[in-house]
């Protein structure tokens, strides 16, 4: 008798980190299959701020809270247009902070330099020299991703100047009073984990929740 095997149930293996086949849950290795690219205040938030003149987006909060997700939206329609296999090749080879990538073809806008993971830059003191040199590129962006801890050592590290002490006053205030960008908007911090996957709001009246069970259940999958 064949094994009975619910599609579902594979899928949803693939995402969590109890099964051989979990290469899902890694962004960089998702397939077309397995995507679920669904709006966000976010992705909002970050291609608006940038698009309004922002220099330096930093994005932040545990691993597995939609980071590196965040950069390859980003790189899509949300921003720069790149179609989704451009958008995960620029994600595997040209997110390291070393150039700046461009927008698509017949898409107005700044190219974006992203750094996904600035915990693979030691000593922190050099991952603070790349913020710093944010401040002196007018016509390009800088986006990156650091956890809190690693944020902290970041901007309190030698090389840390100007830019990073924004980030340090803006990181505080991020938490004391909710803030979110300073004052000139030039800098913004994003902490994922403040997101809500129950909350609603008047761009996006179903909950983040509701939205994924909705896309589970009827693509098809």
């Amino acid at each position: 008798m064949p094994a009975n095997i619910n599609s579902h149930v594979v899928r949803l293996h693939r995402f969590m980190p109890f099964s051989a086949a979990h290469d899902q849950i890694y962004e960089e290795y998702q397939t077309g299959d397995d995507n679920l690219d669904l709006a966000t205040v976010a992705i909002s938030y970050a291609a608006d701020a940038i698009r309004a003149g922002a220099r330096c987006v930093i994005l932040t909060g545990d691993a597995g809270h939609g980071k590196t997700h965040m950069c390859r939206r980003l790189i899509e329609t949300s921003l720069l247009g790149h179609g989704p296999g451009s958008a995960r090749k620029f994600l595997l080879e040209s997110c390291d902070g070393s150039s700046a990538i461009p927008p698509a073809s017949g898409i107005e806008g700044v190219p974006l330099r992203i750094h996904k993971d600035l915990s693979e830059i030691q000593p922190p003191s050099n991952a603070a020299t790349l913020l710093e040199e944010a401040g002196t590129r007018g016509n390009e962006a800088l986006v990156v991703c650091a956890n809190e801890g690693r944020l902290r050592a970041i901007i309190s590290s030698k090389n840390a100047g100007p830019v990073c002490r924004s980030i340090s006053k803006l990181f505080k205030d991020s938490f004391e009073c909710g803030v979110t960008a300073n004052a000139e908007g030039t800098v913004h911090i994003i902490n994922l984990n403040y997101q809500s996957v129950a909350a609603r709001s008047d761009e996006f009246p179903d909950s983040l929740l509701r939205r994924v069970l909705v896309s589970w259940v009827s693509d098809g999958r």
